[in-house]
């Protein structure tokens, strides 16, 4: 199925009105969990405002049912993803890290747009053997499955509803990105099997001063930018809206399902 003939038509005001139930009817049902469960309740754990949608707007709700009822399966153990790198088939609960499958505990999700096409990835935060925030499972739907990219807190953390996100591989190699799935290579070693498209950083340069220390370089859009104008780049980025994440339950996935596939006109 060819996507990018039918993204121009989805409507961006559908994404707010969805969101704006999603949390307002979670806020009503104060319920703490954070396992999946047939009667749990459901509880916003972030921001408590909307995602306000990025890119050109669509209509084809085909095309959306499709792949938020893929997400649907695989956030409810039903059906398996199929891993990013190895294209293993893994349940919600693995990832694959370390050259492992790892069993891990999905703690929060949310269903948003992350790479600007007006369709939806789902995000899954996880737990394992007790570590918080272990890292975050990215599902994305392509070729008529959900394949999983799983990402590092420091690669991928501080999501805001924009889409754009906190990275960062070391003191001086951070900043702000934004997903990008065309960067991806399989084939390729880390860093360059990536999914991570930086917008603004800074990183060290290759290059010392006349001190013998290395030069530190700053970016906004591959564009060389000052080091006092990637410090008000910062600033702008840390108080935008945060993502509205959502308790992982099954009353939650299946509540934002049904928003997505019959949104609030």
């Amino acid at each position: 199925m060819n996507y990018k003939s039918v993204r121009r038509n989805l409507r961006a005001a559908c994404a707010i009105c969805i969101l704006v139930c999603i949390v307002t009817l979670s806020a009503c049902s104060g319920d703490n969990g954070t396992h999946i469960s047939n009667n749990e309740g459901s509880e916003s754990v972030g921001a408590t405002d909307t995602d306000r949608p990025i890119g050109q707007p669509s209509n084809d709700s085909e095309v959306v049912n499709e792949m938020i009822a893929a997400y649907q399966s695989v956030l409810l153990g039903e059906k398996n993803y199929y891993e990013s790198t190895t294209n293993e088939s893994l349940l919600i609960n693995q990832v694959y890290d370390l050259g492992a499958v790892q069993t891990t505990e999905p703690q929060q999700f949310i269903i948003q747009d992350l790479n600007g096409d007006s369709f939806p990835e789902a995000v899954i935060q996880m737990d394992m053997n007790g570590i918080e925030d272990f890292g975050s499972l990215i599902l994305h739907y392509e070729d008529e499955k959900v394949t999983g990219y799983f990402m590092w807190p420091r690669a991928f953390g501080d999501l805001k509803i924009d889409g754009t996100f906190s990275s960062s591989g070391g003191a001086f190699d951070h900043g702000y990105s934004r997903i990008d799935f065309s960067n991806f290579n399989a084939m390729a070693d880390a860093p360059n099997n990536t999914i991570i498209r930086q917008i603004c950083y800074c990183t060290q340069s290759e290059y010392c001063d006349e001190n013998g220390k290395l030069i530190e370089k700053y970016y906004k859009d591959d564009i060389e930018i000052t080091a006092e104008e990637f410090e008000r780049e910062i600033e702008k980025q840390s108080v935008k809206e945060d993502a509205p994440w959502m308790n992982f339950t099954s009353d939650n996935i299946n509540r934002s399902i049904a928003l997505l596939q019959n949104p609030i006109d």
